[in-house]
């Protein structure tokens, strides 16, 4: 049977699109709080065109792809799961503050070496450190390139723990696709976990 879920979001900052932390972090408290998966693990999460209103996930897709949002695919111990998200048609009507600059203040940088790690506790989001700290390696990186950089998919291939928030988390950029995709690898407590990807809108 097709499962369905809403899901209500607010715009994180300035943004008029749904920011794919938000989207990951919901969708996480969705599968462990409302349908009780006790341990999700090996997750890779995709984002294919940009939201601007909440989203209806689904657990069977049969459309074009042309109004598919994002997919997600995860597994609880023998189990793969996966699930489709689509506009609903609703309206974001809510907006909070979103300071991702004190996570990049916070992070340092070692550009020689393509990395940046983040030691201090903050009070982000394991997903929201990552992101912010990826955008920043990127932008530092390819300072002169002008354009937008979007979180696109994370492989995370480790279970979810508390150690993935409050450990060490180093991120080295791996390989540039002509800006269409960027992959950087993620590091916890010096154990890789997986790998974020990031795409290039340039300007113009």
């Amino acid at each position: 049977m097709r499962e369905v879920y809403n899901l209500d979001f607010c715009f994180k900052g300035n943004r008029t699109y749904v920011h794919g932390t938000d989207i990951f972090n919901k969708t996480l408290d969705l599968f462990t709080t409302q349908l009780g998966y006790k341990e999700i693990k090996n997750i890779d999460i995709s984002f294919h065109h940009i939201a601007t209103q909440n989203l209806t996930f689904l657990s069977d897709y049969t459309g074009d792809g042309n109004d598919l949002k994002v997919t997600i695919k995860f597994k609880e111990g023998d189990n793969t799961h996966r699930f489709f998200a689509v506009e609903n048609g609703i309206d974001v009507n809510c907006r909070y503050e979103y300071p991702e600059e004190n996570i990049v203040q916070a992070s340092v940088f070692d550009l020689p070496k393509n990395q940046v790690t983040l030691q201090k506790p903050l009070d982000f989001s394991f997903i929201e450190k990552i992101v912010a700290m990826n955008k920043g390696l990127l932008e530092k990186l390819f300072d002169a390139v002008d354009g937008k950089w979007y979180f696109t998919r994370l492989q995370h291939n480790d279970a979810m723990t508390d150690n993935a928030s409050t450990g060490k988390i180093s991120l080295t950029f791996k390989s540039n696709f002509n800006f269409k995709l960027t992959k950087t690898a993620v590091t916890v407590d010096d154990k890789e976990i997986g790998f974020i990807y990031f795409s290039l809108v340039k300007k113009g």
